[in-house]
C-alpha cells in the first residue's frame, strides 16, 4: 500500500477492527499470480465498450452507480443477462490465453479480427449494422451496430446480430446453422453519449411510486409509447416480470402488493409479445415504506 491508504489498511476499521495488509499479501504470493485489468474504463456499459472489449480480450465488468440510467431506461438488467452470457460462453474461453494474433480486416478499419488459442473474435466498430465474413465458406453475418461475431474451435458460438424488430439487436446463439436470437440487447449507446439515446421499445408508468406496506394495495400500470400515447395491445399477449413476488405481484394490469407490513423496492417491466416477437417496456421502480 502507499502513502494514506497503508493508515488504512493497518488501523482500526470503523468497527474499531484492526486489519492488516501485511503480511497477508507476501503471503498469498507465489511464482504465479493472475492479473486483471481494473478500472481501466468505466465498464462495459455501451455496445462500444463490448465490441472492444472482445477485440482486446478483456473480461466483462460494469459499474453499478454508471448503469442508473439503462435501469431506468430499462435496459439495465437485460444488459447484466447479456453481459453474464458473454462472460460464460465467450470471455471464459480466451481470458489466461495468449493473444496470438491482431488486425483489421476492413479498409475503413471497422472491423478487427482478434485471435486466440481456440477462440476467435470478429468485432464491428462500427455505428451502423454490418455484414461480416464468417471463415469456412459461411454465409456473412449482419451484425447490429458494434455487432461482433465470436468462434471457438473454428465453429460460430454467438454473436450480436441485427434485427429490425429491435434496433439494438440480439444477442444470438448458433445453432442448426443459424444464429438464434437468445435475448434482446440493450446496453446499445450507438451514438456515443452515453444513456437515453437508445429507448426501451415501449414505456411503463405506475401511478404511485411509493406505496404504503402493511395491507393489500394495488396501483394502476400504463404501457404507452415514449409520446405517451396509449398502445393497441388487441391480440398482443402481455407479461409482466417482478423483482420480488414476495413484496407484490401484477395482477389484471395492476400491481398489488402484499398485506404483512414488508418493505423494500420491486421493480417491474412489461413484456408485450407479438407474432412471437417481444417488445419491452421500461423498468419502474415502486417503494415499499
Amino acid at each position: 500500500m502507499q502513502q494514506d491508504r497503508a493508515n488504512v489498511y493497518d488501523n482500526p476499521n470503523r468497527n474499531g477492527v484492526v486489519v492488516q495488509q501485511w503480511p497477508l499479501g507476501t503471503a498469498v504470493m507465489h511464482d504465479r499470480i493472475a492479473f486483471y485489468p481494473h478500472n481501466l474504463d468505466r465498464g462495459i456499459d455501451t455496445t462500444e465498450n463490448l465490441s472492444w472489449a472482445l477485440a482486446f480480450g478483456l473480461n466483462m465488468h460494469y459499474q453499478a452507480q454508471h448503469m442508473e440510467g439503462d435501469f431506468r431506461m430499462g435496459r439495465g438488467f437485460e444488459a447484466l443477462k447479456a453481459l453474464s452470457i458473454v462472460q460464460r460462453e465467450i470471455a471464459r474461453r480466451y481470458f489466461g490465453r495468449a493473444m496470438t494474433g491482431f488486425r483489421y480486416v476492413s479498409e475503413d478499419l471497422k472491423v478487427s479480427r482478434t485471435t486466440f488459442d481456440g477462440v476467435e473474435i470478429i468485432a464491428s466498430h462500427d455505428l451502423a449494422p454490418r455484414s461480416l465474413d464468417l471463415p469456412g465458406g459461411l454465409a456473412p453475418v449482419a451484425v447490429a451496430p458494434h455487432g461482433f461475431v465470436a468462434l471457438y474451435g473454428g465453429a460460430p458460438l454467438y454473436a450480436l446480430t441485427a434485427d429490425e424488430h429491435h434496433a439494438p439487436g440480439y444477442l444470438s446463439r448458433w445453432s442448426a446453422g443459424r444464429f438464434v436470437p437468445k435475448i434482446a440487447w440493450y446496453p446499445a449507446d450507438l451514438a456515443g453519449c452515453r444513456f437515453n439515446v437508445i429507448k426501451s421499445d415501449l414505456r411503463l408508468t405506475v401511478s404511485a411510486a411509493e406505496l404504503p406496506a402493511g395491507e393489500p394495495r394495488a396501483v394502476s400500470l400504463a404501457i404507452t409509447d415514449w409520446a405517451g400515447t396509449p398502445v393497441d395491445l388487441a391480440g398482443a399477449e402481455v407479461t409482466y416480470e417482478v423483482s420480488d413476488h414476495g413484496l407484490a405481484r401484477v395482477r389484471d394490469g395492476r400491481l398489488v402488493t402484499r398485506g404483512d407490513r414488508r418493505t423494500g423496492w420491486v421493480t417491474v417491466r412489461a413484456v408485450v409479445t407479438r407474432s412471437g416477437v417481444p417488445a419491452y417496456s421500461s423498468i419502474e421502480l415502486v417503494k415499499l415504506v
